[in-house]
């Protein structure tokens, strides 16, 4: 998704999940550093990022080895939230209304 748009998106998800009483832990990867559940500016910074990665499981080691920045791929996204002992996890945005 393009810059801003990105970010409206991310930050949208985060205040709906916080609004029903869950946990938001954005996933993605700046420079070579994963994150399992980033901060506001990281958000930012990963949205403006040019050029941004399509990090997948497989992907993980490449980009971390490399210094790379992106966003997480269902399967990156699975992995990481394994490793961070987290059960349950959303991806991708289609239609997101949580009952409102």
């Amino acid at each position: 998704m393009p810059f801003p748009q990105n970010i409206e998106i991310a930050l949208s998800v985060e205040s709906i999940i916080r609004d029903i009483g869950a946990v938001p832990a954005t996933v993605g990867c700046l420079e070579g550093r994963l994150y399992v559940g980033m901060t506001q500016p990281e958000i930012e910074l990963l949205a403006r990022a040019t050029p941004a990665s399509k990090i997948s499981r497989r992907d993980l080691a490449v980009v971390t080895g490399m210094g790379l920045t992106g966003g997480t791929t269902v399967a990156g996204t699975m992995a990481l939230a394994h490793m961070a002992g987290i059960k349950i996890f959303a991806t991708g945005v289609g239609h997101l209304d949580f009952g409102r």
